[in-house]
């Protein structure tokens, strides 16, 4: 588990010292929140390289060789490759926060 400390100036700290409760939980519901986020962001990513898994029936990595390789070489080809691309990283991003 991770702490998290935040510094104020004094003056800031004195008004705030019979409000740590409630900074306590606005904190913890911003973290819900994000998370919330950050879960639906990650279903999403799954739907849309779901979908290019149907439409092409590989994963984005041989999808990328077959792009090298020059055996997918049409407009919607690219398009699809930057925006499965994108896709891709979003799921990571998101599976790397999760795992911290």
């Amino acid at each position: 588990m991770e702490t998290i400390q935040i510094n104020v100036p004094t003056g800031i700290g004195q008004l705030l010292e019979n409000d740590k409760k409630l900074m306590i939980r606005a904190t913890r519901h911003v973290i819900k929140e994000r998370l919330w986020e950050l879960k639906n962001r990650l279903e999403e990513s799954q739907v849309k390289i779901n979908e290019f898994w149907k439409k092409y029936g590989i994963d984005f990595n041989e999808f990328e060789k077959n792009i090298t390789k020059g055996k997918l070489s049409g407009a919607s080809h690219h398009e699809d490759y930057n925006e499965w691309f994108f896709w891709e990283n979003v799921s990571e991003r998101v599976i790397i926060i999760d795992k911290k």
